[in-house]
């Protein structure tokens, strides 16, 4: 494989990470809150961010990588709540591994890092 390409594959793996997350929350709503409760992530933030990071907006990296260490402290303190107490605990464990591995693709992924320092031009 190209290893122009390989940035772009994994840039695809963080993109798919974070549009689950968003439909995670709101189509498994009652995962996350009891019936009465609301939560979303939303869909349209996401998706931006993810076309973003696509088409190198240098401050989409920093955005995207800000945005899931905050969902991650989010779902910590709530995790850190619930099970002793006994709330929901599922949807916020899933959102762990997806944003956990968003956040290390985005800092140590190699090729995400060339993707964005040389680009990823088909004619270079």
């Amino acid at each position: 494989m190209n290893p122009r390409e390989n940035g772009v594959w994994q840039l695809a793996v963080v993109a798919a990470c974070l549009l689950l997350t968003s439909l995670l929350s709101s189509v498994f709503a009652d995962w996350f809150v009891e019936s009465s409760g609301h939560i979303s992530v939303s869909f349209l933030w996401t998706t931006l961010l993810s076309i973003s990071l696509f088409q190198r907006w240098r401050p989409a990296h920093f955005i995207t990588l800000l945005f899931s260490c905050v969902q991650l402290y989010l779902a910590y303190v709530v995790l850190s709540y619930n099970i002793p107490h006994g709330g929901k605990v599922l949807g916020f464990g899933l959102l762990v591994p997806l944003h956990l591995t968003v956040v290390l693709m985005l800092l140590f992924s190699k090729g995400i890092n060339q993707y964005f320092k040389r680009g990823n031009s088909v004619a270079a």
